[in-house]
């Protein structure tokens, strides 16, 4: 078991979403990318982690399951996200929901837990548009 030790109300509203967001979740083939891995690293390693982030970034794999992007955006919606649309290079969507659904109802901090970024792109894509190479088992 890791020990996570939030610094602050802020990043313990945002690790208190990253276990919701993983309830939330559960039977989809995803995992924690970004900033808050590499505190979830930091944290495992017991070191000091840098600085404090403001979203979850999540990523799916959509060669075990397909869906996994649609069945994702069916559930953070049903639970009070709303899209704020693709990222500007076309393969990521990102949700918002508001603090107070986090169980934080003052508005300082409005940005931590704000956001969960589903990264969706296709296997062997690059974000430049061009295909990378691939084995014939597509991996």
């Amino acid at each position: 078991m890791i020990e996570v030790l939030p610094r602050s109300e802020d990043e313990r509203a945002l690790w208190q979403a990253t276990l919701d967001l993983a309830e939330l979740l559960a039977g989809l083939p995803w995992t924690l990318v970004g900033a808050q891995m590499v505190m979830l690293h930091a944290f495992e390693a017991g070191a000091v982690p840098g600085r404090t982030t403001i979203d979850l970034d999540l990523l799916f794999d959509v060669r075990a399951f397909v869906g996994a992007t649609d069945e994702a955006t069916r559930r953070l919606q049903s639970a009070g996200f709303a899209s704020a649309g693709r990222e500007p290079d076309g393969v990521a969507h990102r949700f918002v929901r508001s603090l107070r659904a986090f169980g934080r109802a003052s508005d300082a901090g409005w940005r931590v837990g704000r956001s969960s970024s589903i990264a969706a792109m296709p296997p062997g894509a690059r974000r430049d548009g061009r295909r990378t190479p691939t084995s014939p088992s597509g991996s």
